[in-house]
């Protein structure tokens, strides 16, 4: 079954909740509460496989000309299929359709972002 991204919709904040919390309780991601999730939701884009929610991320504005690539996360079951690739080029796309020149990302996960040459 195959992917698609799309901007998250307030219907989305349980299962980014849910996904993100996963990640927070491994102390690989910085939790967030769903009230946040609702708040920022405009931020994030999901990855939807046969209508569940598999992947998502956000970008975070930290001035003028700079994001942060923030809560990139997978399902398990869903890792290693190309899935986060997708989510960071559509958020490099949507940073670069807002005129952002410079995108960064604090992660555990260096080797994954070096291939995306951030």
């Amino acid at each position: 079954m195959s992917a698609v991204c799309r901007k998250a919709r307030l219907d989305d904040v349980e299962p980014l909740y849910q996904m993100i919390q996963g990640y927070a309780e491994k102390g690989i991601m910085l939790p967030r509460s769903r009230q946040v999730l609702e708040k920022q939701i405009e931020e994030f884009v999901v990855a939807e496989s046969g209508g569940e929610v598999i992947g998502c991320g956000s970008l975070c504005r930290l001035g003028n000309d700079l994001v942060e690539i923030r809560s990139l996360g997978i399902s398990d079951g869903y890792k290693g299929r190309g899935i986060g690739s997708m989510l960071v080029d559509w958020l490099l796309a949507e940073a670069k359709r807002r005129e952002i020149p410079k995108v960064m990302a604090l992660t555990y996960e260096v080797s994954f972002f070096l291939k995306k040459r951030l």
